[in-house]
């Protein structure tokens, strides 16, 4: 097994924690045994603060062992004792210990061990391990390294993972590296286009978004691919989520009926209550079975309805709902200036959630009404509507909010809508919107 220098150092300095657990057999003389040896002994303890002072201590001597440990995962075996992977702190001390060397060296290290050898383990670790140390900088390393791997091995599922988990976590470190995104994009093989996207998608930033759209159009597989992503995004901006919708729906008729089906899939994700209609025409014409179930699923999914697959009573429903908004809406709305009558009519308007968006914006004055009961009564009416629209309103009233029961009426309404809970301080809110599209 290779040795680096100082390594006997690290494991005398260990020997009292691990002596009355480890053997003798254990005590052999790499780093990832060091590193599994603590582990063994007294695991997620306060060993391994002290374990990553001191292999940051060893410097770049002790970089091929601690390679071999991220990279390879390479388990113990002892005789007698079952293989013992390492674990989150053990690995948490190593990637901790490597920051602290010289970026520009690990990077240049890991990059020229990645291509001089043709095995894709080696190449995956790299890809983890640079992003997980790396800054916008080191996309160029990455760049390198995918570039190295086969078009063949790229779409394996464990290269889709490493990209993913390397990008992903160099975003999380850095997340100015987007801006340089569009560069990694044209030199890597299109197989790496699906976890990229993956990646972009999960990003929350509008040059992700913008980047996505450069990619559309070209491959149905990789449309595929991003449709999937942003369906499963929780988009927070109006303008983005319109903008994602319209994807979607652009590709109602497109000949690949894969393609048609995640399409329809992606507006029930979204809740696009635009895309009913057309939704209702692949319910009934589409030619492809499972583009006409997920049609259902996606119209049950934005209308909230339990109806089975009867294109007829879908239209006969939506026809209604289309006149009410048309002509009784407005109606409704003007009423609101009637405190008399306001709750009764918020209560009515709640009902017709099919143009959640729309209602959402007329409804945003009304959450800081100065009589409570009408503030209360509004502030459900979002949460019944569930719009997305309704977000960056309640967030705004609740930074200019002093009463402290519509204060907590808002942040539970606000929890309620986007599932995180920040509680009552519109500070957090604000910076969490930030973080969006």
């Amino acid at each position: 097994m290779r040795t680096s220098i100082g390594i006997a150092t690290l494991a005398l300095a260990f020997v009292p924690v691990i002596e009355s657990t480890v053997t003798d057999d254990e005590l052999r003389s790499t780093l990832v045994e060091r590193v599994l040896a603590v582990q063994r002994a007294d695991p997620g303890s306060a060993a391994f603060d002290d374990l990553e002072q001191k292999i940051a201590g060893l410097g770049l001597a002790a970089l091929p062992d601690a390679f071999d440990v991220l990279a390879r995962r390479i388990p113990l075996a002892t005789d007698g004792a079952p293989p013992i992977a390492l674990d989150g702190a053990g690995e948490g001390a190593l990637y901790a210990a490597l920051r602290t060397w010289p970026r520009s060296e690990v990077e240049a290290w890991i990059r020229a061990r990645a291509l001089e050898t043709d095995a894709l383990d080696d190449r995956l670790g790299a890809l983890r391990i640079l992003g997980r140390i790396g800054a916008e900088s080191t996309l160029v390393a990455l760049g390198d390294v995918l570039a190295s791997i086969p078009p063949a091995e790229i779409r394996h599922p464990a290269a889709q993972q490493a990209i993913e988990a390397s990008l992903g976590a160099l975003l999380e470190r850095d997340a100015a590296a987007l801006g340089s995104f569009d560069a990694l994009v044209e030199r890597v093989d299109r197989g790496a286009l699906p976890a990229i996207a993956r990646v972009l998608a999960a990003s929350n930033d509008w040059r992700a978004l913008l980047l996505l759209e450069s990619l559309l159009g070209d491959d149905v597989a990789l449309d595929i691919e991003i449709l999937s992503a942003i369906g499963n995004d929780r988009m927070r901006d109006r303008a983005a989520l319109e903008r994602a919708r319209e994807w979607a729906r652009l590709r109602f008729q497109v000949v690949d009926p894969a393609l048609r089906r995640q399409a329809t899939i992606t507006a029930g994700q979204l809740l696009d209550a635009q895309s009913v209609p057309q939704l209702i025409d692949a319910l009934e014409k589409d030619s492809d079975p499972r583009v006409q179930r997920s049609a259902h699923w996606a119209l049950r999914e934005i209308t909230g309805l339990g109806w089975g697959p009867e294109a007829e009573r879908w239209r006969s429903w939506f026809e209604r709902e289309s006149a009410w908004f048309e002509d009784d809406a407005p109606v409704l709305i003007e009423g609101l200036a009637d405190d008399a009558r306001v709750v009764q009519l918020l209560r009515e308007l709640a009902a017709h959630d099919l143009f959640r968006d729309a209602l959402a914006e007329q409804l945003a004055e009304l959450v800081d009404h100065e009589d409570a009961l009408i503030a209360r009564a509004a502030i459900g009416a979002h949460v019944g509507l569930a719009s997305s629209f309704s977000v960056e309103p309640l967030i705004d009233a609740l930074g200019r909010e002093s009463r402290p029961g519509i204060r907590a009426a808002l942040a539970n309404a606000l929890a309620h809508l986007t599932g995180e809970t920040l509680g009552p301080d519109s500070a957090r809110w604000d910076d969490w919107l930030d973080t969006a599209y």
